[in-house]
């Protein structure tokens, strides 16, 4: 097994970034066994997954896991953070049965959730796997029970007057609570998360009208008005012929 100071340096040496920010958190990569996990998940070889899993009889549902944490400066108090085998293999863009070994394995019984990972960072998953275009992975959660008509909210935090920061375009909302405080507040359906993450395309709308879910002409012109601003010149003609009809 690699030492914990060696797993650290891999990581350091082989990534950065986002997870070399989620390490220093705590909120990634706590033990050397949950590296080889994470990274066996990116390599999307599922069977020597399930042979690390089952040979160092190493529980999923415990490398996943949820926790508050209090911070002190003027715009919030407290936050949830969490971390999530699911979500991070679909960020990853696992193969599909990777994805189906985590969801029996770990086990999920329900996958209408959202996680928080930072203040700006959430992930839905069968969202997400839409965001990927990735459509087999989308299939399969929504025949497990995922629900394309699932709302995530989620309080992100306080703050000291009703904006939302810039941070969020289309998922963030400020509430006022009893106690007079601004609750920014994370909100998103399926539509305004493939916004979020800058992702509409002609596949994924086509793909959600076949399950059923309709665009209202505000959300419509909205995804049209996106697309000209930035520079998305054949989405926003794509756009225009089929929903512009006379």
């Amino acid at each position: 097994m690699t030492s914990f100071s060696s797993f650290i340096q891999n990581i350091v040496n082989q990534y950065g970034g986002e997870e070399l920010f989620q390490l220093v958190q705590g909120t990634l990569y706590t033990t050397p066994e949950k590296y080889q996990v994470c990274r066996l998940i990116k390599e999307g070889n599922t069977q020597i997954l399930h042979s690390f899993v089952t040979n160092n009889k190493i529980s999923l549902k415990d490398l996943n896991f949820n926790e508050s944490r209090r911070f002190y400066n003027s715009f919030y108090s407290e936050m949830d953070y969490s971390f999530d085998l699911l979500v991070f293999a679909i960020e990853c863009k696992a193969p599909l049965d990777t994805i189906k070994y985590i969801v029996e394995q770990t086990p999920y019984n329900n996958l209408n959730y959202g996680i928080k990972s930072n203040i700006y960072k959430f992930r839905v998953p069968l969202f997400h796997a839409i965001v990927n275009n990735d459509f087999k992975v989308a299939n399969y959660l929504i025949n497990k029970g995922a629900n394309l008509k699932y709302e995530y909210e989620c309080p992100i935090c306080k703050v000291d007057e009703p904006c939302d920061y810039g941070r969020l375009r289309y998922c963030g909302i400020t509430d006022e609570n009893m106690e007079l405080d601004w609750i920014l507040s994370i909100k998103a359906n399926v539509v305004n998360y493939i916004r979020e993450f800058k992702s509409v395309n002609e596949e994924n709308l086509k793909y959600l009208e076949y399950h059923g879910f309709s665009f209202k002409p505000s959300e419509k012109e909205e995804m049209i008005r996106e697309a000209n601003r930035d520079e998305r010149k054949e989405l926003a003609e794509m756009l225009r012929k089929t929903y512009l009809k006379s």
